[in-house]
């Protein structure tokens, strides 16, 4: 398993996303480094792999400019998870942890159907918070 973590301050933990692969994440940041570039200060975005303690750093690094990951990061993932591509077809309902307030929030909502109508308890909605300048 493999968690993505968006923290302050370099390690201070805000919000956990846990997913069994990570490429569909992944797919769900690539809008917000396309546009933003990297988050602005102090949050950061991490990639924690649970069974080796290993994390690697996203930035807008990790990204091609036509929206894909980029292949040094997948060289990346490939050497933490040889399988990594197992389950990266499998759909899932992504709840995310707020360290914080200790308690769980929707990845997003489902009923909306347009980038434009955000619900403002939502993971992808703090997400996109988080990478405003």
């Amino acid at each position: 398993m493999v968690a993505l973590y968006v923290c302050t301050k370099e390690r201070e933990l805000r919000y956990i996303v846990n997913v069994d692969s990570p490429i569909p994440i992944l797919g769900y940041l690539i809008p917000s480094f396309q546009e933003s570039g990297n988050p602005r200060e102090p949050w950061h975005v991490w990639l924690n792999y649970n069974k080796n303690y290993t994390t690697l750093l996203i930035t807008k690094d990790c990204f091609t400019k036509d929206g894909s990951i980029s292949s040094e990061l997948l060289t990346k993932i490939k050497t933490l998870d040889p399988a990594f591509m197992n389950n990266s077809d499998k759909y899932e309902i992504l709840t995310a942890q707020d360290c914080v307030n200790k308690k769980n929030i929707p990845f997003m909502n489902r009923n909306t159907i347009t980038l434009d109508n955000w619900d403002r308890n939502t993971f992808l909605c703090i997400l996109r918070d988080i990478f405003k300048k």
